[in-house]
């Protein structure tokens, strides 16, 4: 069991991605501005684009559960 208030604060990155955003800011490198480019860049190609923006609509717009619906057995939701 572990004590309470040990380990690394909520919030903290670990070590690894701290790593990789400053290596990524060394290099003036900013993945949500490439994206973005290349979202909006109309030579690309439109599948590349729609994966673009939907790995930017996560930080955008919260991401929604997904929800069981029940009822009864015999009846059908698509016909």
């Amino acid at each position: 069991m572990k004590t309470p208030g040990s380990g690394r604060k909520k919030g903290t990155p670990n070590k690894v991605t701290g790593t990789v955003r400053e290596r990524l800011a060394a290099l003036g490198c900013d993945p949500i501005d490439g994206l973005a480019a290349i979202a909006s860049d109309t030579k690309v190609d439109v599948a590349v684009r729609r994966q673009a923006y939907s790995d930017l609509a996560k930080y955008s717009y919260p991401q929604l559960k997904a929800l069981e619906i029940s009822g009864p057995a015999d009846r059908h939701l698509c016909h």
